[in-house]
C-alpha cells in the first residue's frame, strides 16, 4: 500500500522528494567514503588520499572550528591542523544513517548522518576518549566520482 501511494505521489508531483530506504550497495559506498576521509585523512593524515573525495567547492561548518570553504582550505586545515598535533587523533565512527538523494529517477548523491567519537595517544600512554559528536555529510556523484560537498560537525561533547 505504501509503494502505491509513493507512486501515486510521484505521477502526481514529479519533483516531490520521496523517502527510500538506502540500497546495501549504497551504505557499503557511503561507509568507504567515510573511511577515506576519516581513517585516511584524519585518523592516518593521507592527505593525498583524502582529497580523492573533496569537492573542489566543499562547505565544512563546524561548531567550534567555523567555517571552512573549498578543497583546499579544507585540506590545509587538516595539513596544519590535526597532522600536527603532538598526539596522535583517531575518530570512531558510532553510527551512521544514509539517505539516497534522487533527481529524476537518477542516484545523483546521498546524505551521511551520524555520531562519532574522537580519541587521543600521547606518547607513551593509554589512548582515551577526548569527545563525541554528531555530523551530517553531503555526498555527490561529479562527473561519476563520488564527492564530500558540504559537511555539518555539531553538538560536540568533551569527554575528557
Amino acid at each position: 500500500m505504501k509503494r502505491l501511494f509513493m507512486m501515486v505521489l510521484a505521477t502526481l508531483v514529479p519533483h516531490a522528494a520521496i523517502a527510500a530506504d538506502a540500497s546495501p550497495e549504497l551504505v557499503a559506498t557511503v561507509r568507504k567514503l567515510d573511511a577515506v576521509v576519516f581513517d585516511a585523512g584524519y585518523n592516518n593524515c593521507d592527505i593525498r588520499e583524502l582529497a580523492t573525495v573533496v569537492a573542489d567547492d566543499l562547505e565544512f561548518y563546524h561548531d567550534q572550528g567555523g567555517p571552512l570553504f573549498g578543497a583546499e582550505a579544507f585540506l590545509d586545515s587538516m595539513r596544519n591542523g590535526i597532522c600536527r598535533l603532538d598526539y596522535r587523533a583517531r575518530r570512531e565512527l558510532v553510527d551512521m544513517q544514509v539517505y539516497p538523494l534522487f533527481r529524476n529517477g537518477e542516484l545523483y548523491g546521498a546524505v551521511e548522518n551520524g555520531t562519532h567519537r574522537f580519541h587521543a595517544k600521547y606518547p607513551g600512554k593509554a589512548e582515551y576518549p577526548t569527545g563525541i559528536a554528531k555530523f551530517s555529510m553531503l555526498w555527490l556523484i561529479r562527473d561519476g566520482k563520488w564527492k564530500m560537498a558540504r559537511v555539518l560537525s555539531f553538538d560536540h561533547v568533551g569527554l575528557d
